[in-house]
């Protein structure tokens, strides 16, 4: 939904009418709502040991991938991580929201946060002031600003009472009816009003920053590039969709501001799905150069903590010792394998505008605000700073195998300590499913070269590492 064009007359109006449907929505319904470093095999402490399996894995995924030249702050996927971004239902909320927009957690392994990165970006907008302004406007904005946000925080509020309006009806009739007489979520928004009560709670929304954008174009005095960035965020039409739940039911919608992919992933896994693409092969040995994640800037210093061959009991991993320095380990990676970039929507419709961080990334900001406290004590950009790292690029693999050759010893022990039947891993992967994960992945043993193999019985794609950019 777009303002431009409205005058505040008009919004006035529109407000007004979207108040009254708000109204009755609450007397009738409201309810209590996360470098390539190249390294010669030497003398590892009992970290470094434990990791050397880890950091040649990583760096024959990279160099096959980047050729060595890119991905300086890559993080390895540790658990099962089916990548589902062309799901029919939750597709678009699995890619825009959980692998772009949500930031990656400092470490050396994948895992994310709860922070937003669209969220972190917006909150730096509002922060950023100019020296020459009208003061009068200025204060108005501050006014509006206050209402605006607390508009936002209305919407929230009416999203999350429908949402769990919708759930609670959704566990009924899933469990006392038949699934041939389910309603789906988007009947039941439709038919109980919900979509018009939410469309009235966007235009008090919109209106409320449209009021905002107005006192700060005037308070700014034609400091365009500013003002054109504001107005792009608060303008953007954002994409509305299901929210996956317990059971890969609906939990109800939100509302996502949109990343952009590189390649075509929807092409990509199409052709991989009718073994139409090239597999890519490499092969890592005990003296293979090491990609060392401890020493990036998002890698934290510190290293992954358990080993990659390791034995799954409920949430727990354990490692087995397997000595990957030692000559005569190999390991051989096979896949349908590729790199995604992903990049916040800064096309002419886009939210997104980069040279924000490099024209007002040093202020000047409005006195005492978030983002002025954080300049002042260095906090606000760099790896632990309030704008750290965005997400830049996923490396999946489509029914990836996995070979791994050892020494007769260490072989014939590996496979004595994972013959009881239940669960082990070897890098990202488990096998016998486990580890929280539903995905088949099957073991072939060769006692006469001591080797074994996994491979995923499922036409599945797997996220094995992740890539953040520093914001500035």
């Amino acid at each position: 939904m777009k303002f431009k064009g409205r005058d505040l007359e008009q919004w006035s109006m529109k407000v007004r009418e979207a108040s009254d449907v708000l109204r009755a929505h609450y007397e009738g319904t409201l309810t209590s709502r996360r470098a390539w470093l190249g390294e010669p095999l030497a003398a590892l402490d009992e970290t470094q040991q434990l990791d050397h399996a880890w950091s040649i894995y990583a760096g024959g995924l990279r160099t096959v991938i980047a050729g060595g030249a890119q991905m300086d702050n890559l993080q390895l996927v540790t658990v099962p991580a089916e990548v589902r971004w062309d799901d029919d239902t939750f597709g678009p909320y699995y890619f825009h929201h959980e692998s772009a927009d949500l930031i990656n957690a400092l470490g050396p392994t994948y895992e994310k946060t709860a922070n937003s990165f669209a969220a972190r970006y917006w909150a730096f907008l509002q922060d950023v002031t100019r020296p020459d302004v009208d003061e009068d406007e200025l204060s108005k904005a501050k006014e509006a600003l206050q209402k605006a946000q607390a508009a936002e925080t209305e919407h929230a509020t009416v999203v999350d009472s429908i949402n769990l309006e919708w759930r609670q009806f959704d566990q009924r009739q899933v469990s006392s009816s038949p699934p041939s007489s389910w309603v789906t979520m988007d009947e039941w928004f439709e038919s109980r009003n919900k979509n018009a009560v939410i469309r009235a709670s966007e235009e008090i929304l919109l209106g409320a920053w449209a009021i905002y954008l107005g006192h700060i174009q005037k308070a700014f005095k034609g400091s365009q590039q500013l003002y054109d960035a504001n107005h792009k965020f608060l303008n953007y039409g954002k994409q509305t969709c299901a929210v996956p739940g317990i059971g890969n039911r609906p939990r109800g919608k939100t509302t996502l501001f949109g990343y952009q992919i590189s390649n075509d992933y929807q092409s990509w896994i199409e052709r991989a799905r009718k073994g139409e693409n090239q597999r890519t092969k490499f092969t890592v040995r005990h003296d293979s150069y090491t990609y060392n994640y401890s020493r990036t800037e998002i890698g934290g210093g510190i290293g992954i903590g358990f080993g990659f061959f390791g034995l799954v009991a409920g949430a727990h991993r354990s490692t087995v010792s397997v000595d990957s320095t030692r000559e005569g380990f190999t390991l051989d990676f096979e896949a349908d394998l590729s790199s995604f970039d992903i990049t916040p929507d800064a096309s002419d419709t886009g939210w997104f505008d980069s040279t924000m961080f490099e024209l007002y990334g040093d202020g000047p900001f409005y006195p005492n605000s978030p983002c002025a406290q954080k300049a002042a004590s260095q906090s606000l950009f760099g790896p632990r700073g309030f704008l750290s790292f965005r997400p830049a690029s996923a490396i999946v693999a489509y029914k990836p195998r996995v070979k791994v050759t050892l020494v007769s010893e260490q072989y014939h022990y590996f496979r004595q300590v994972t013959s009881g039947g239940g669960l082990f891993c070897i890098g990202p992967f488990v096998v016998g499913g486990g580890g929280g994960s539903s995905e088949q992945v099957n073991v072939s043993w060769n006692d006469n070269d001591c080797s074994f193999e996994l491979y995923s019985g499922l036409p599945k794609t797997y996220l094995l590492a992740f890539n953040s950019q520093p914001v500035r």
